[in-house]
């Protein structure tokens, strides 16, 4: 496949972001599996032990190319191996990536070829008491230009309440953690305006109830992975001048297992 290139540098840069955020699974083919469609984070797939594979529907044989799994417990839980497939239009399964999980983050999957997909089905291996929040599959967005300096990586910027105990003469007593997750911002400049309005703005729109995933620098860190949802409406700033260029940041908060 070409890949147009864009002031010397490709389009699909492994550098450059990449968002999920269109789910294109429908339904689910393996019983009780429907908790991973729902975009919370609270209801579960659970599995006991054993290898087990899960199946779920893609509508009207969608284009793939990436497959996240958020909400998990899969690296603590002891799982050696997740493997996820893509039954093509042929009728046959096609693994596409094989991992043995590093942390709880979430897991995007992306591979290189672009598939035609009927369903998509995760498989997992080891441990015990597992449990799947989370499962998408569509095509990443990816950015048009790297990240703004500056950016504080989401996996390392927690934001935690606490609740503090104090006695009456002022001695500390003890801290629990009340709630936990992640947040930080993402900047891009330079983007062109056609490009914003075809790839971005519809991103823009599906985040306003929809949360999504962020892989942040796939050629770095390939586990700096992060689901979650947008803090406030997306707008994007005219940089001026006569390229029309355009800026554009959010805050994201996200799960923290």
């Amino acid at each position: 496949m070409e890949i147009s290139i864009k002031g010397g540098r490709p389009i699909d840069d492994p550098s450059y972001a990449r968002i999920g955020y269109l789910n294109k699974i429908t339904s689910a083919v393996t019983a009780s599996t429907d908790a991973v469609l729902i975009p919370n984070t609270f209801e579960r797939w659970t599995t006991s032990t054993g290898t087990v594979t899960a199946s779920f529907n893609i509508g009207n044989l969608s284009t793939v190319n990436y497959i996240a799994i958020g909400a998990h417990n899969l690296f603590s839980a002891g799982v050696t191996n997740v493997r996820v497939q893509c039954k093509t239009s042929a009728g046959s399964f096609i693994t596409v990536a094989t991992i043995k999980p590093q942390s709880n983050s979430p897991i995007y999957f992306e591979f290189n070829d672009f598939l035609l997909c009927a369903q998509v089905s995760v498989t997992i291996t080891g441990g015990t008491n597992r449990e799947i929040g989370i499962i998408y599959a569509g095509q990443s967005l990816i950015m048009q230009r790297a990240l703004f300096g500056g950016h504080n990586p989401i996996n390392l910027s927690s934001m935690t309440e606490y609740r503090n105990s104090m006695s009456d003469s002022g001695q500390f007593l003890g801290r629990r953690i009340k709630r936990k997750g992640q947040q930080s911002s993402f900047a891009w400049a330079n983007i062109t305006d056609e490009w914003y309005r075809d790839n971005f703005q519809p991103f823009v729109n599906a985040a306003k109830t929809t949360p999504f995933f962020i892989k942040t620098r796939p050629d770095y860190y390939v586990d700096e992975v992060a689901f979650g949802y947008t803090t406030a409406d997306i707008s994007p700033s005219n940089q001026g001048g006569t390229t029309r260029m355009l800026s554009v940041n959010f805050t994201m908060r996200a799960h923290d297992e």
